[in-house]
């Protein structure tokens, strides 16, 4: 189901975020941060276990700076407050 997050999201929000770290095309990080958003601002799917996005939020904190250091390059057609809105979403909710 759309918008459903499993345990496999969390080691999956861990490359995502590496992945920021090296210098890749832009297309290339635009869609690292659209699944990076979909993920952080998704639901347990059926079966998973309640804790999978506040793990997967734990996990893109690790790495914030990097979101934060793509936001400061004025990439304007990346979904950078996007995912820095995921962010602040689930540390209200932590």
């Amino acid at each position: 189901m759309q918008g459903s997050v499993y345990e496999a999201a969390e080691a999956t929000t861990s490359v995502l975020v590496a992945a920021l770290a090296d210098e890749v095309p832009r297309h290339v990080k635009s869609g690292v941060l659209e699944l990076l958003f979909q993920i952080l601002n998704g639901t347990p799917g059926d079966g998973a276990d309640a804790g999978v996005v506040d793990r997967c939020r734990a996990r893109a904190m690790e790495g914030y700076w990097l979101i934060v250091r793509e936001q400061s390059r004025d990439h304007r057609e990346l979904p950078m407050t996007r995912v820095a809105g995921a962010r602040q979403r689930g540390r209200r909710t932590a």
